[in-house]
């Protein structure tokens, strides 16, 4: 009864260490992911068409603005079905959620079009020199293409985990993010500081980590294993010759 009551000791501390390694990991994925999100954002607004970027500046524009923000819309923008009015995804979101119409048209309910060849032909009439001045000239449906290949928004990258601004040559960015201080987990077994980029690996040679003894199923660290077996073993042979004698007895 007590080996029972030992063996479920044993897989309830496995099952916490294995706990505690996923939540690590979904930690640093949800780390990685906002530093993703956070970095689009910034080159959202470092990025954003204007009117004084605008190649001819004698065109009216104001149809291509969004009544709400006054940006000029973007590839994303949605246009009503009713008015043909384009507005931002997100302002329009906000506005819809009080009430189901068009602010423009009032249009019950808001119902969006997709933008088709004519208001392609339309929007591309406006052209715009890159906000960022690498001399490009842009409109609005490839400039959002254009912003992830610009040269001039590579010039600088900042982390968005350590906020440590690196200029982006030579894959400085590749290198920083393997090295990056705040990707750092603290192993279950040792309870040592890995990185990211070694953490995985390092579970798997940590002379703290524990597995079951194949023979007697008991946690056994990888730094003790090999005497653990020695010992296992004589065990194993004189409970086996235990139970051989009690047999002989019986008879």
């Amino acid at each position: 009864m007590v080996y029972l009551f030992l063996l479920l000791d044993n897989e309830n501390e496995l099952n916490s260490i294995q706990g505690k390694i996923n939540s690590n990991l979904d930690q640093i994925s949800n780390l990685k992911n906002n530093m993703q999100i956070l970095r689009s954002k910034q080159i959202d607004r470092e990025f954003k068409l204007k009117e004084e970027d605008l190649f001819d500046s004698s065109q009216q524009i104001e149809d291509i603005k969004c009544i709400f923000c006054f940006d000029i819309i973007n590839i994303d923008a949605i246009q009503c079905d009713g008015c043909g009015r384009f507005f931002c995804e997100n302002c329009l979101y906000i506005q819809i959620q009080i009430k189901n119409k068009c602010p423009y048209c009032d249009h019950h309910p808001f119902t969006k079009r997709n933008i088709g060849r004519y208001e392609k032909i339309y929007l591309e009439k406006f052209k715009f020199y890159c906000p960022l001045r690498c001399g490009q000239i842009v409109t609005i449906l490839d400039a959002d293409k254009h912003k992830n290949s610009c040269p001039n928004i590579k010039e600088i990258f900042k982390c968005n985990l350590c906020y440590q601004e690196l200029e982006n040559e030579n894959n400085v960015k590749e290198k920083h993010l393997a090295n990056c201080p705040k990707l750092i987990i603290q192993c279950p077994y040792c309870f040592e500081n890995k990185h990211d980029s070694e953490y995985l690996n390092h579970l798997v040679i940590c002379e703290d980590h524990l597995s079951n003894c194949n023979e007697c199923e008991f946690l056994v660290k990888t730094k003790t294993k090999q005497s653990h077996s020695h010992i296992c073993n004589q065990y194993q042979k004189v409970y086996k010759l235990i139970q051989n004698l009690q047999g002989v007895n019986n008879i």
